[in-house]
């Protein structure tokens, strides 16, 4: 279980199908959500609000890690633009992607709301 606190509400991160990285190589400005193998079927990243990963969180970059992903399915890049909603005027930016995703993701228009590796 994951917790962290915005001064106002303490969310608690339990039943997602990812792990939020608060300050990875200690940057302060950097927070990075690794998303589990099984994130695509969790029912939970349909109800997931986003709301965790916006201004509350004070980081300047948000990177979401979607190397554990296989294939992803309309459900995950719903999710992903809910992300970016959330986070705006901030970009996100997604790692490990595939070259099938990076496919997918570019013909679904993502790559104009979140930054893609060049693949």
């Amino acid at each position: 279980m994951y917790s962290f606190s915005n001064h106002a509400e303490t969310f608690q991160v339990m039943d997602h199908p990812y792990d939020i990285v608060d300050s990875p190589s200690g940057n302060p400005q950097r927070r990075t959500i690794v998303l589990h193998r099984e994130a695509i079927d969790h029912p939970a990243l349909a109800a997931d609000p986003c709301t965790m990963f916006g201004d509350a969180s004070g980081a300047m970059r948000l990177e979401i890690d979607c190397s554990a992903i296989v294939q992803a399915n309309s459900m995950l890049i719903a999710w992903l633009i809910r992300v970016a909603q959330s986070v705006k005027p901030r970009r996100v930016i997604l790692l490990g992607v595939n070259e099938r995703q990076a496919v997918l993701f570019r013909r679904m228009r993502l790559d104009h709301i979140v930054d893609l590796p060049l693949i």
